[in-house]
């Protein structure tokens, strides 16, 4: 085993999920291939600079992608050094772009109530179809489990604030419907526990009764029986976000950022947003009380001696 295929078996030892370990390997390879020639420990910090900026002249990609491609590198680099087959890390002083300070959008609460309904208005639109149709109608046909379990993912996508890849390794066995709880699997393959609402809770069980898979261990099948992809998810969401007449390109995580808001808006500290959300530093949760002015005016009415 070369030292690459041994960094990329220690990223998965690690829990790194299969997508950054294929973005690393991607990058290393990248930079391997500019390089044409050389060996790591040979490298130095000027190597590392000129790669930065044909990266950015040549190919003009945009801080984020330069990000991620010297976190890669710095990465093997980290790895190598400890384990003691390199010296330093000739790429940790390369100065790097800053990203963007980006507010999150999120969808107000009136609309959360519009998406929410959106698979049972898909529902009536197909039924009255086939109802025009004589019952004739050809193909697939729209059931109502499965828009019982399209409600179900939003319902618990926005009542929990979990991101789409815990919400797709749910399993039956650990929800807890007296508690209104459910242990997943998160980022770096950790453990934490959502906790789900009552809207949430009732369309998971209303779902678990009319799914014809209701003994799979799985929760989210599609109709045929096969668990669904995040793409599956994300073509569903661009329909009802359609139905509910809200913008087709906001995303399931903006489920997660419009739980966030509304949380602080309501008066809930930032230490429980962080929890709830399962950030490991609380400066990524900070980013959240930028798109609640109400918050932070309830928060200054109420504290400050001469509001």
């Amino acid at each position: 085993m070369n030292s690459h295929e041994a960094f990329f078996a220690h990223l998965q030892t690690s829990g790194y999920s299969d997508k950054t370990i294929r973005n690393y390997k991607q990058a290393i390879s990248d930079f391997l291939r500019y390089r044409q020639c050389g060996e790591w420990g040979k490298f130095t910090e000027r190597d590392f600079r000129d790669y930065l900026h044909q990266l950015t002249i040549k190919h003009r990609l945009n801080a984020s992608t330069l990000r991620l491609r010297f976190a890669a590198i710095r990465s093997f680099y980290r790895w190598a050094v400890q384990r003691g087959s390199l010296k330093h890390n000739p790429a940790l002083k390369v100065t790097l772009p800053k990203l963007p300070r980006r507010l999150p959008r999120f969808i107000s609460q009136t609309q959360i109530d519009a998406l929410l309904d959106a698979p049972f208005k898909r529902l009536k639109e197909e039924q009255d179809r086939l109802s025009q149709d004589g019952g004739k109608r050809r193909g697939r046909i729209w059931r109502e489990w499965q828009a019982w379990r399209d409600h179900a993912i939003l319902e618990v996508l926005y009542g929990s604030g979990m991101r789409i890849s815990e919400l797709l390794n749910m399993r039956w066995a650990e929800v807890d419907f007296v508690q209104g709880v459910v242990r997943v699997t998160g980022k770096g393959n950790k453990e934490r526990i959502c906790i789900l609402t009552k809207p949430a809770l009732h369309a998971l069980k209303r779902y678990r009764e009319l799914s014809p898979y209701g003994d799979s261990q799985h929760i989210w099948l599609s109709d045929l029986g096969e668990r669904l992809t995040a793409r599956a998810i994300q073509l569903s969401l661009k329909k009802y976000l359609t139905i509910a007449g809200l913008d087709p390109r906001l995303t399931p995580h903006k489920l997660r950022h419009s739980f966030a808001t509304h949380l602080l808006e309501r008066g809930a500290d930032l230490r429980s947003v962080q929890a709830l959300l399962g950030h490991a530093q609380l400066s990524t949760t900070q980013i959240y009380t930028r798109v609640s002015p109400a918050h932070l005016k309830s928060v200054y009415q109420s504290t400050h001696p001469r509001a």
